[in-house]
């Protein structure tokens, strides 16, 4: 008798197990779901000796490069920087330029070109870095 009881709930858990995978695959659309879609943006003013290695970096990274966009904001930059990035972005289709002339007053510079980045940014997550920073090649996947 307790022979057959074990059976039966062997059974049953397999049959529960099944079901909710099913529940999981329809609820997944059958399949796995690609990786989120990524902006990582960047405060830059006057960042002409570093922005180009940050910006190198950031297109080294190991994710998918259709999954990720990287929104600059030139803030006020006098020393070149504005011009780097016109270069770079011809030659990086996920580099997005946005090129700011003043700040409203009372605002915060860096904030403002901040806000300014995310509100151009589409994905799913928002990574921040700064200009003078050379980030690894896992660190978006990461």
């Amino acid at each position: 008798m307790i022979q057959w009881a074990v059976w039966i709930w062997a059974i049953v858990y397999v049959g529960f197990t099944l079901l909710v995978l099913a529940v999981l695959r329809r609820k997944n659309g059958g399949g796995f779901s690609p990786s989120p879609t990524v902006s990582v943006v960047v405060a830059a003013r006057n960042e002409a000796a570093n922005i180009g290695r940050c910006i190198a970096s950031l297109g080294a990274q190991d994710y998918d490069p259709g999954r990720y966009e990287v929104i600059v904001c030139d803030d006020r930059s006098t020393d070149g920087t504005g011009l780097i990035l016109h270069d770079i972005s011809a030659s990086m289709p996920f580099l997005k330029v946005i090129r700011i002339d003043q700040t409203p007053a009372g605002v915060s510079p860096k904030k403002h070109a901040l806000l300014s980045a995310i509100s151009a940014a589409t994905g799913e997550i928002i990574l921040q870095t700064d200009a003078d920073c050379i980030v690894p090649s896992g660190w978006i996947s990461g």
